[in-house]
């Protein structure tokens, strides 16, 4: 039996070094929204925000595999770093491209870690781009990822 979207999301999330949000603040004033890892962010309030609520919730990775904002972040992410998406996909079951892709990059990228890639490499660059990306954590709502 084969994983499910949602631990092959997890596994991509932990080998890539993201981490889980827990907490965000959302300003009503432009509708901008930082989500944060620790629930003591919360009580620094982002200069200039007048207007805001703040929301806990239980600690996840961003879905990106189900959620079109993250996977196509993903994938523009790829394309113009490498100017390719890289491997042929093949549908091995009844997965969706999405998870295809995904679990395609994670088996690269614990290979590449396998062979003992280090600093400079493309696969820590890679890594680096990947945590950069402003993925949301809940269905429209886009993350700033502060700590």
């Amino acid at each position: 039996m084969g994983l499910s979207d949602r631990e092959i999301n997890e596994e991509f999330c932990k080998e890539i070094g993201i981490k889980k949000a827990c907490c965000y603040i959302f300003n009503t004033d432009t509708n901008e929204v930082r989500y944060y890892t620790n629930t003591s962010s919360l009580y620094k309030i982002p200069k200039d925000w007048k207007h805001y609520v703040k929301k806990k919730f239980e600690p996840r990775y961003p879905d990106v595999i189900n959620n079109p904002y993250n996977f196509l972040m993903l994938l523009n992410m790829q394309w113009f770093m490498f100017g390719e998406l890289g491997d042929t996909y093949r549908r091995t079951g009844e997965e969706s491209f999405e998870t295809n892709y995904v679990k395609t990059r994670l088996k690269a990228l614990k290979m590449c870690r396998s062979l003992g890639c280090g600093e400079g490499d493309m696969f820590n660059v890679y890594k680096e781009k990947v945590r950069e990306l402003p993925f949301t954590y809940m269905d429209g709502v886009y993350i700033d990822m502060e700590e």
